[in-house]
């Protein structure tokens, strides 16, 4: 009887005989296994960016529709009467991902249920009585959908009701009460920061100092204006009628996970202002709870929130539905140039980043850094990013560029592995432990960058935003049909490679880099180069020595 396996491999594993449901279940288990990579995993749910996109609708509609039901149930436990503009702003984060990530997983399932339902598989599923205690939203990510445990319990919800009569359940018993994060002792420091950020939203927006804080939320005091001009998300009955066939009790899942900080939301009475209020903002409405509320308090009262882009793939990825749902939407969002993203709707508004403005580039020695990116194997968002197969394969492309620079290169060669491996392979070790030459950089990343020699990437990120805004002669590679951009932006990505910055392949880049590294000035400053990189800033790394007095403007003549 052949053995299906939903969560890390077991001692007893059989490759030869074991179903395995993702590369997931390898994590932490790699070095017993050194050919791993090359065994039968189940494939890549989605074939193509249409299935995403279709996946990606379905699931942020159901979440609209079903954040009805949940702001009732919300104010009910609450003992609070606030709207569901109040709920949705606090809470759409969390939901949306449990959507996404639960309609993922059983997407996974009810593969596996057709494929497999005829044969004799014997299979381990978790029993439901665990408590998750999960405190917030990131809590919910980070010891939830990003560890086996919650996992293994999640597939175990999702497959019991359908199992087939040929397959033998052994059910497996674990904690109970399974609580992550506790309080967390803060230095004084820190605690004065995060004063200084609920008190003065504005210091949230990346690139902004605590003086230009002080002083845009000053001229938003001073700003008045009745106009309610913008995009809005609207409770009709489209979302009436919108369900998923799941095959859990979603409400109780609901229930199950919901976080604890939605459950202790105080009940203020909510005077409207009598004129429009402003809130200037970065990247608060993901994780911060504290915010949110305030926030989200401050929407009850009519005001108006105006969020900031805070890194990459604004503006360039195909399916991004986060942000489009949780930040586009508000009053308004300043992006870093660009004013379209597919069909996004939103109230977008292009501008220089400060971040990126205050960035220079001065070449101070010969370091050749390698930024690389996070092999995510569990998904915890349905959107344009390599799926788990992917990530295997991408890895392969870092390979093949280690393996085809040349000894020249590899003597000030550095490898700036992801901060964070949560649900992920572990890069580090493993490139270091193949490729013994590479010296690991760690530290502060930028401050290394703003003065190396060459810079590669393999993601189109935050970094490559930074590095092309500053100037920094950089090359870059991935896999076209792993990475989905939209299509304001694919023309703009298209004149990258056809300067050579950017590369399909790792080996392609590497040989790049082969030819260019004893002159790479000369290669980055050539004309047709330069105006690739302008081009793609221009619209999405855009950086101006003003940008303060822009922003001022900008913010004072919104209508």
């Amino acid at each position: 009887m052949r053995r299906l396996i939903l969560s890390t491999i077991p001692d007893n594993f059989n490759p030869q005989t074991d179903i395995i449901i993702g590369p997931w279940s390898l994590i932490g288990k790699e070095n017993l296994y050194p050919e791993w990579e090359i065994f039968k995993f189940e494939p890549d749910l989605f074939e193509t960016n249409d299935e995403i996109s279709i996946n990606v609708k379905i699931t942020v509609d159901f979440a609209e529709y079903y954040m009805v039901r949940l702001s009732n149930y919300l104010n009910e436990i609450n003992k609070t009467n606030y709207s569901i503009e109040f709920w949705r702003l606090l809470i759409l984060p969390w939901l949306l991902t449990l959507v996404q990530t639960t309609w993922d997983r059983q997407l996974r399932v009810n593969k596996l249920l057709e494929k497999y339902s005829s044969e004799e598989i014997e299979i381990e599923l978790v029993k439901d009585n665990i408590i998750w205690n999960f405190k917030n939203t990131l809590d919910h990510q980070q010891n939830g959908l990003l560890k086996p445990l919650y996992n293994h319990w999640l597939y175990s919800r999702l497959i019991e009701s359908k199992i087939s009569c040929k397959w033998k359940i052994n059910w497996i018993e674990e904690a109970t009460d399974v609580t992550f994060l506790g309080l967390e002792k803060k230095l004084w420091r820190k605690k004065i920061s995060e004063w200084f950020s609920i008190k003065f939203l504005s210091s949230t927006v990346y690139g902004i100092n605590r003086y230009q804080a002080i002083f845009f939320e000053f001229l938003l005091h001073l700003k008045l204006t009745t106009s309610d001009n913008i995009v809005k998300e609207t409770w009709t009955k489209k979302h009436d009628s919108v369900q998923l066939d799941w095959n859990l009790d979603w409400d109780n899942l609901v229930k199950a996970t919901l976080p604890q900080c939605f459950k202790n939301i105080t009940l203020k009475t909510i005077k409207r202002h009598t004129r429009n209020t402003f809130f200037l903002v970065g990247p608060v409405l993901w994780y911060d709870e504290k915010i949110k509320l305030k926030l989200a308090r401050e929407i009850e009262k009519g005001s108006k929130i105006i969020v900031t882009q805070h890194g990459g793939s604004y503006g360039t990825t195909k399916v991004y539905p986060f942000s489009a749902e949780i930040e586009y939407k508000q009053y308004r969002f300043f992006s870093w140039g660009w004013g379209q993203q597919e069909n996004y709707l939103g109230n977008i508004i292009p501008l220089p980043s400060p971040l990126l403005s205050r960035n220079k580039y001065k070449k101070k020695n010969s370091k050749i850094i390698f930024v690389s990116f996070r092999s995510m194997l569990y998904s915890y968002r349905i959107h344009s990013i390599p799926q788990p197969i992917q990530q295997l394969q991408h890895r392969k492309l870092k390979i093949e560029f280690f393996n085809t620079i040349k000894s020249e290169v590899k003597e000030n060669f550095y490898y700036r592995p992801p901060i964070n491996e949560m649900g992920s392979l572990p890069d580090k070790e493993y490139f270091k432990e193949k490729f013994p030459y590479i010296k690991i950089l760690m530290g502060k990343l930028h401050e290394e960058t703003m003065k190396c020699k060459l810079l590669i990437i393999d993601h189109p990120d935050t970094t490559l935003n930074i590095a092309l805004a500053a100037n920094i002669p950089t090359i870059c590679f991935w896999d076209s049909n792993s990475w989905a951009f939209s299509k304001q932006s694919e023309p703009y990505f298209q004149r990258l490679r056809d300067v050579g910055i950017l590369f399909n392949n790792g080996a392609a880049a590497a040989r790049k880099v082969n030819e260019i590294c004893n002159n790479v000035d000369g290669w980055w400053q050539q004309p047709s180069v330069q105006k690739a990189r302008k081009d793609w800033v221009d619209i999405y790394a855009r950086s101006d020595k003003n940008w303060f007095w822009i922003w001022a403007k900008t913010i004072w003549e919104l209508k």
